[in-house]
């Protein structure tokens, strides 16, 4: 009796456990249904490769365009994308993007309920096959007003056009990089920094045009980059010729405007002037001196005989005198 009531112990834990585990079991299966881009999910039936963005939050409409980074294999590329809250799969479309435009695939409509954020999947053959820190570029455009979309995104501020970086959605472990532009007429300047060939001149709290008292003779690849309150920057980039600087005036006009100590500059450019008039007064002190002592030394030898008349004159007696 003692080894059946035993037994019977051994069965019934052995019960609980099975039960425990499958209570485990259906909880992690139940925490694995609710990712968007599980295995189960009806937006990842295929064989394709696949590639990920989760966003907590992104723009309830506008367009969407992708576009490949370089080194990517430009093929077909179904884009889904799954609402947080209901889960449901949406076929946005498919396209084939490129490496130098943005290839426009979608709108995102009201509808969707993005309220609770969304999760983007980018479904083709060999997507995220090759070396790259993202697989694919999506940029979300709220608006035709916000910037024209080409190989950039296109749009004014202030009287300058440029490309507007826009901000970044997507982090760091997503596979698509997802960006979002947004309208400058909503945000204000922070600061405005204005560059030539590469190197800082000045900054400005106001955009306008380039100051070319910054600039020496010759053509000039100038950019000017506004940075926004949003996050967002503007990219103007410009060529200016300020023409041949023969007398050397924009050479001097243009350091003394890229010194970072103008008064020092100053009195320094001052001390080599005068410097150079008294090293020229000098000069032609010394040189009218020189020319007065030529002019008032009289001749101290006359014209010699030739040598004909030497020769001649030399060991002739001396006539004789008249001796009357």
């Amino acid at each position: 009796m003692k080894i059946k009531k035993h037994a019977n112990q051994i069965v019934f834990l052995g019960l609980i456990i099975v039960s425990l585990l499958g209570v485990s079991r259906s909880i992690v299966s139940a925490q694995i249904s609710i990712q968007p881009y599980s295995e189960s999910n009806s937006c990842n039936n295929s064989d394709n490769n696949i590639v990920t963005a989760v966003l907590n939050s992104l723009p309830s409409s506008g367009s969407i365009y992708l576009r490949l980074p370089p080194n990517q294999i430009s093929e077909p590329i179904t884009l889904f994308l799954q609402p947080f809250s209901n889960n449901e799969c949406i076929n946005l479309g498919t396209v084939v993007p490129s490496t130098t435009s943005w290839i426009k695939i979608a709108d995102l409509e009201s509808t969707f309920n993005l309220t609770e954020g969304a999760g983007f999947i980018a479904e083709s053959v060999n997507i995220g096959s090759t070396q790259s820190e993202k697989a694919l570029d999506m940029l979300i455009a709220p608006s035709q007003s916000t910037c024209v979309v080409t190989t950039s995104c296109l749009t004014s501020y202030n009287g300058l056009s440029g490309s507007l970086n826009p901000n970044v959605l997507s982090g760091a472990n997503d596979q698509i990089a997802v960006y979002s532009a947004n309208p400058l007429s909503n945000t204000s300047l922070t600061t405005v920094n204005y560059y030539s060939n590469q190197k800082l001149l000045y900054s400005t709290a106001k955009l306008s045009q380039f100051n070319r008292d910054y600039l020496d003779g010759g053509e000039h690849h100038v950019t000017i980059i506004a940075n926004f309150k949003n996050g967002e920057q503007l990219t103007v980039n410009q060529s200016i010729n300020t023409g041949t600087d023969i007398s050397g005036y924009l050479w001097l006009r243009s350091a003394l405007y890229n010194s970072k100590n103008k008064p020092l500059f100053i009195i320094n450019l001052v001390a080599i002037i005068v410097l150079l008039c008294v090293i020229i007064l000098l000069t032609l002190r010394l040189h009218r001196k020189r020319r007065h002592r030529f002019q008032q030394e009289p001749a101290s030898f006359e014209k010699l005989p030739t040598d004909n008349m030497t020769k001649n004159n030399i060991g002739s007696p001396k006539p004789p005198s008249n001796p009357d």
